[in-house]
C-alpha cells in the first residue's frame, strides 16, 4: 500500500495534541476535610470513575479522528500486480 501524498501521514503527529492537552489539564486540587463530606465519599468514588472512564474514551475518539484525519489526507491507495 502506498500513499498518494507521504508527507500528510505526519499529520498522525497531531494525535498527540488531544494527549498533551489532557495530560496538562488534569484537574489539581487540595483535599479539605470535613464532617459532611464522609457521607457523601462513597458516592463521589463511584462518581469520579464513570467519569473517568468517559474521559479516557472521548480522549481515543480525539485521538482516532487526528489519525483517521492524516490517513485520509495521504490518500492512500492499494496497487494490485
Amino acid at each position: 500500500m502506498n500513499a498518494l501524498k507521504p508527507l500528510m501521514l505526519f499529520g498522525m503527529l497531531f494525535a498527540a495534541i488531544p494527549i498533551i492537552i489532557h495530560l496538562l489539564n488534569r484537574s489539581r486540587y487540595r483535599v479539605e476535610p470535613f464532617g459532611a463530606m464522609m457521607f457523601l465519599h462513597a458516592a463521589v468514588r463511584v462518581r469520579s470513575q464513570t467519569l473517568k472512564l468517559q474521559q479516557l474514551i472521548l480522549l481515543l475518539l480525539r485521538v482516532l479522528f487526528f489519525i483517521l484525519l492524516a490517513l485520509a489526507l495521504a490518500r492512500p491507495v492499494t496497487t494490485s500486480e
